[in-house]
């Protein structure tokens, strides 16, 4: 900043200078903070993910570790522990249908409680419903063969909108012949962050 007489009257401002380098470490600073705040959207973003999935993974093991019996009267028979499952391939449904591309969706109650045979009841089961806007479209898959019972809980959407998906899925086992049930040592994760 410069000072000056002229005539009597003094003038202050910047020169140009000053001013250059002013905007330069703005342009510097703002190189640096623009990528990392993005990079903190998008982490923030897969947390729901990683949250809901922990939810189904629970609500798995609850299902499992509880007592199921028959209906009727062969009520008094108690069923085998397992994993919430049904006859119809669960893996081929995704609530949403669609991965959503970029932006929030909602999904209708139908998608937790769809009226198809048994379909809404493993969500139901899980006790997982999302009645708020999310980024992540959900599927549960289950399978059950010998003594075995096995899911896996899947994530995937479309956070940037670019046709890349990323993908994270929880998954869980249990031997019902041993009645121990065994998850997977954590979430596994592909392109978290696209």
């Amino acid at each position: 900043m410069y000072s000056r007489k002229n005539l009597g009257k003094t003038k202050t401002g910047f020169t140009l200078l000053e001013l250059m380098i002013v905007v330069s470490i703005l342009g510097i600073l703002s190189s640096i903070a623009i990528p990392a705040f993005i990079r903190y959207i998008q982490r923030a973003k897969t947390s729901e993910a990683r949250s809901n999935l922990q939810k189904i993974y629970a609500g798995a093991v609850v299902y499992y570790n509880s007592e199921h019996v028959k209906r009727g009267f062969d009520a008094n028979t108690l069923l085998s522990h397992r994993f919430p499952c049904d006859s119809s391939p669960t893996g081929s449904l995704w609530c949403p249908e669609t991965v959503p591309a970029g932006t929030k969706t909602s999904q209708p109650k139908e998608c937790w409680l769809n009226n198809e045979p048994d379909e809404g009841q493993i969500w139901k089961a899980l006790d997982f419903f999302i009645g708020d806007h999310n980024y992540y479209a959900y599927r549960y898959v289950c399978t059950e063969f010998n003594s075995m019972s096995a899911f896996q809980g899947q994530a995937a959407a479309d956070l940037d909108g670019d046709g890349i998906t990323s993908f994270y899925e929880r998954a869980g086992y249990a031997e019902e012949s041993t009645g121990s049930g065994v998850g997977a040592a954590g979430i596994y994760e592909h392109n978290p962050l696209e």
